[in-house]
């Protein structure tokens, strides 16, 4: 028995084990993988992500996928968590207990409004002087439009950096087992980067 042409399958639980994993790449996971870049998205897409695993019908994936994911849940509103400390007393780790799971999914996106949460318009110099109107004038308010512009650039800098470093890693890899032609293939692309820092026309024209 096999799965594919050359991947040889040793039993029938291996086959099931592995249709099972696909299926929950496919419904779940891959959706969330492809939009997790987007930095304006990432706490409510989490959320939802969150909600899903805890939902999802084969326990034991759902029990692994939700206690790996809430190791990755850091910036969570703290009136929700439970932080560990170190000894200078200071956050080391946010943790959302076991028990605190069922809780959280069931909030609505307002409970996770607190008197903190204008910290985050200050720090990004944003100005919240759009959150005295009605949410529908909204869109035609310059104040909230600089805020959208400002936050649709910001990146998930350790997400792509860790994408950055899996894929060079493979990529070298492949190309070459050499130590010295690794150091200079990125030398290469070092300096590709530098004379082509996007790939808009006028760049291109520039160069």
């Amino acid at each position: 028995m096999q799965l594919h042409p050359g991947i040889p399958c040793q039993s029938a639980t291996e086959e099931n084990a592995f249709r099972d994993i696909c299926i929950f790449l496919i419904t779940i996971y891959v959706e969330a993988w492809f939009r997790c870049p987007a930095a304006i998205e990432a706490p409510y897409n989490d959320f939802i992500f969150l909600k899903k695993l805890i939902e999802y019908p084969d326990k034991a994936i759902s029990e692994t996928a939700t206690h790996k994911f809430c190791g990755h849940l850091w910036y969570l509103a703290p009136e929700t968590l439970k932080s560990t400390q170190n000894n200078d007393d200071t956050i080391k780790k946010i943790v959302l207990s076991k028990e605190g799971i069922k809780t959280f999914i069931k909030k609505e996106l307002h409970e996770f409004v607190s008197p903190e949460t204008v910290n985050f318009f200050s720090r990004f110099k944003i100005s919240a002087d759009f959150i005295d109107f009605h949410p529908d004038n909204w869109k035609e308010r310059e104040d909230y439009k600089k805020g959208i512009n400002i936050l649709t650039e910001l990146s998930v800098i350790n997400d792509v950096a860790e994408r950055g470093v899996k894929l060079i890693q493979e990529y070298n890899s492949i190309l070459t087992k050499d130590e010295n032609q690794k150091q200079f293939l990125l030398q290469i692309v070092n300096d590709y980067r530098t004379n082509y820092p996007d790939c808009k026309k006028n760049t291109l024209i520039r160069l």
